[in-house]
């Protein structure tokens, strides 16, 4: 998602993306208006945090692209209640593909995010090489994210949760990593601004890090976390290399029709099946290979304790070294795990996305 961060800088208002690396940063004098490049026209609007006085997050939906009850609220910075914001006088107009920010004061310095009528599926993989001891910051630019869930930590086959007290609504559970049998996760996380630091993180803390918010199942981020022990520059220089290349490409993202195959290469010796997390939500999904393991009921979907799960309708078959997915529905989003016996063991993943048929060409 594209990001806007405005910071005063003297006379000016310097405004430098949240991405830099993709974004110039640009400059505009108190006064004058600023241009948004909108790179997806299904942008409907405009969040902004952290603005001078705002009490939370504010909104503005441009009334050419905003539906429903955001129609009704266009035109004028709204709070998340949709109460128009007093004393926000920073205008904002749709032209062709950009939004003008009109007359840029310095009050408005803040965080500006696009906004969509959905939010688009996360399909970015953040790879973090941390020597051990060493912190890790992780900026959260959704308002939603409330914690973290991580997998294949050292000493865990399950999913461990960390609520961050300042974001999160459940203060009982939050401040520490929650689950079964993790009194050895002492990871420490803190929270300042838009910002969580993962506080001298050890080799036993690395893993997949998932950006959560208060819905079940729903995903604003991915961090994967490799943590190496200290050792010589040079070796660590070279290891880093090797590591890059390995794993740069650690989530592949497909996307397929409803009604379409799949084929999911089956690379490793050791893989057994699949776990299946959907995007809809419910509990995670198994699925052994008869040829490959003596499982209870392998060649249907099961859950954690071996029973068929009934509405699972997704036909798989091993042909050589792929599995072939065959007819896929929309309910088969979600993100599917090569596994092995041994389920700390990460043999690859692949987030499948199922889209509706494109409409037949026009007739003439």
């Amino acid at each position: 998602m594209r990001s806007l961060t405005i910071v005063l800088l003297l006379a000016t208002i310097s405004l430098t993306s949240a991405l830099e690396a993709e974004n110039p940063q640009g400059q505009v004098i108190q006064g004058e208006d600023y241009v948004f490049i909108l790179e997806d026209p299904n942008v409907s609007g405009l969040r902004r945090i952290g603005t001078e006085g705002s009490q939370g997050a504010e909104y503005w939906y441009f009334c050419e692209r905003a539906k429903g009850e955001k129609k009704k609220q266009c035109g004028a910075w709204v709070n998340e209640k949709g109460t128009k914001v007093k004393g926000a006088t920073l205008k904002v107009t749709l032209k062709g593909k950009n939004a003008v920010l009109l007359k840029v004061l310095k009050k408005d310095e803040g965080v500006y995010f696009t906004v969509f009528e959905k939010e688009p599926i996360p399909s970015y993989v953040d790879l973090n090489h941390i020597v051990q001891g060493e912190n890790l910051q992780y900026p959260l630019y959704n308002e939603k994210a409330i914690g973290f869930k991580r997998q294949i930590v050292e000493g865990s086959m399950e999913s461990q949760f960390y609520y961050l007290c300042e974001k999160s609504k459940n203060k009982k559970n939050c401040g520490a990593w929650k689950g079964n049998k993790i009194a050895s996760a002492t990871l420490k996380v803190t929270f300042k601004g838009i910002e969580a630091t993962f506080i001298k993180l050890s080799t036993k803390d690395q893993g997949r890090y998932y950006v959560i918010s208060e819905k079940p199942k729903e995903e604003l981020g991915y961090l994967r976390v490799f943590v190496m022990a200290p050792m010589k520059p040079l070796i660590a220089i070279l290891l880093l290399a090797v590591i890059s290349l390995v794993s740069a490409e650690s989530e592949i993202v497909e996307s397929k029709f409803i009604g379409d195959d799949y084929k999911y290469s089956v690379w490793s010796d050791e893989a057994v099946g699949f776990k299946f997390e959907p995007r809809e939500g419910g509990s995670d999904q198994f699925y052994y290979f008869c040829e490959k393991t003596k499982k209870k009921n392998c060649g249907s979907w099961v859950d954690e304790k071996g029973n068929k799960i009934k509405s699972a309708s997704l036909k798989v078959t091993l042909k050589g070294g792929e599995a072939v997915f065959s007819k896929l529905q929309k309910k088969d989003t979600g993100r599917y795990y090569l596994i092995a016996e041994d389920l700390n063991k990460d043999l690859g993943v692949t987030r499948l996305i199922i889209q509706d048929p494109p409409p037949p060409p026009p007739k003439y």
